[in-house]
Parts: C-alpha cells; structure tokens; sequence
C-alpha cells in the first residue's frame, strides 16, 4: 500500500513538475513576443500622428516671386532636411537665393505656419514659326597683338614692331592732336609739344615700350592712309591715348560711329579742360589754331 501509494504520489509530482516546466518556458517565450508587438503598436502610432511634409508640386525658382516666398514654400516641405525640389542647390538652407527680397533665412515659415499652396502661372506653349535666319556676318571680336614702339611720329601716331618683327604704322584710336606733319597744314598750336609728350611717355629711357595694339569692332582695321587704327597699352603706363588726353594735348575724335573707350576717354578730356593744362593752357582749347 505505501508502495502503491508512493508510486501514485511519485507521478503526479512527476506531471506536476513537468507542467510548471512547460508553464515556465511558455511565459518566457511569451514575454519577449509581448514586447515587440507592443513596440510595432507604439511605433505605428507615433508615425501616425507625425505630420508628414506637404507634396512636393515640381516648382523651380521661377515660380516664386520672391525668395521669401520661396523659402516659405521650402521650409514647408521639410526643408532643409528635405528638399524635394531641389530648391536649395548649396544646401546651405536657403532657397532660391537668386530671387529678389523680400528675404528670409530661417527654418520658419515668416507667415508662423505652413504656407499656403503656390499655383504656378500657366505659360503660353510657344509656336513653333520658324525664326528666318539671320544673313548679318558675327561681328568682329578685338584683336590684340603685342608690339614694340620704335618710333614717335605725331602726338597721335607711332610706328610699332610686331612679334613677327613686321613694322605698322598705329593711328590711335579716339584721339586728334594738332598738326606737325600733314602736308599742306602749317605747325599747329601745341603740335610740337603734343609729340614731345608722346615720345615721353612711349618711351623709358631711350627704348620703346612693349605695347599692345588693341583693335575695336566698332572702326575699320585701317585708315584710307594705310595706317593700322587701334588703342595703344603700354606695359608700365596703360592707355597712351587716355594719357594724351588728360594732358591736354589730344582732343577726344569720334570717326563716324562712337569707339568703345569714349566714356573714359570724354571723362579725362574733361578733367585736362577742368585743370587748364597742355593745349587748353596754350592754346585756349583750340587744337588747330596755327602756331
């Protein structure tokens, strides 16, 4: 009977224990899978109530009428951490910097909020007319050739050697001073001294210059003398015409169409008229008055 009864009690500890083994094993394995379907909720729920940036609309700078505007537009779409459409090309968190102010440079819409939805302007499509070609020749570009002065022929005339060792006689450009060579024209006032000038500043200390012949699109490539017609830069002195300008001793000379340095030509005439010096001192401004 104790046997019996031991071997009774024997089993059903036996199934006892093993229940409490399966219990066991079966919370712990419960406790983990509890856990993460708790962390999915949690995590569902908080991407629910995130708010998502509005829609990008494919826009560019163009349509924005000011870069506020366009900053706005860019911070409402998530900017600068987003930039969907590409607004932002420095990635520096401003937009469309390009555009006019008024201006913004926070990561705050200027309105407080998210700013209203930009509707782009609605464009013509462009008709396809086909444009008549045009028959006008490019225009020339400035040439530039470096040379060396050799010779002063009149205040507004050199001879120069080029690179290829061929010499050409330089009429400059843009400037007129009085006469000393012109057949048929007596020594004009201020004439002498005008070339005097020149030779000064063409030259440094017996040898000529290294220039720059510097041609202009607006004037022919030569005179009707055969002289090369072209501003003169000299390495050391710069524009000898504009020199000769402002020390009164060439008046500024417009041939037929304006040349491209006139403005800075007519203001360093201007001041040698201001300050009463070379012709104007001697001459009383007239630049061809016999001498």
């Amino acid at each position: 009977m104790n046997g019996h009864t031991n071997t009774h009690q024997s089993r059903t500890t036996g199934r006892t224990q093993r229940w409490t083994v399966r219990s066991r094993t079966r919370r712990r394995h419960r406790g983990p899978l509890f856990a993460g379907v708790l962390a999915l909720i949690v995590a569902v729920a908080a991407a629910g109530f995130s708010p998502a940036p509005a829609p990008a609309r494919d826009f560019d700078c163009g349509h924005f009428a000011t870069q506020a505007t366009a900053q706005d537009y860019f911070i409402g779409l998530g900017g600068p951490a987003q930039d969907p459409d590409r607004l932002d090309g420095d990635h520096d968190g401003i937009a469309c910097e390009s555009l006019p102010c008024p201006c913004a440079t926070t990561s705050t819409p200027s309105g407080g909020g998210t700013p209203p939805p930009v509707m782009p302007t609605p464009t013509p499509a462009p008709t396809s007319t086909p444009s008549p070609a045009s028959t006008e020749p490019p225009r020339p570009v400035a040439g530039r050739r470096a040379a060396q002065i050799v010779r002063v022929i009149d205040g507004d005339t050199v001879r120069a050697r080029l690179a290829s060792g061929q010499q050409v006689t330089v009429r400059l450009i843009g400037i007129d001073t009085p006469e000393t060579k012109r057949p048929g024209v007596a020594v004009e006032c201020g004439g002498k001294q005008a070339s005097a000038f020149m030779r000064r500043i063409a030259f440094d200390h017996g040898r000529g210059r290294q220039v720059t012949l510097v041609s202009d699109p607006s004037q022919d490539q030569t005179d009707r003398y055969g002289r090369t017609l072209a501003f003169v830069d000299a390495r050391g002195k710069g524009d000898l015409g504009r020199l000769m300008l402002r020390a009164g001793w060439a008046s500024v000379y417009v041939f037929e169409q304006p040349f491209a340095r006139l403005d800075r030509y007519q203001d360093a005439a201007d001041a040698a008229e201001r300050a009463s010096t070379g012709v104007w001192e001697r001459c009383r401004g007239d630049f061809h008055s016999e001498s």
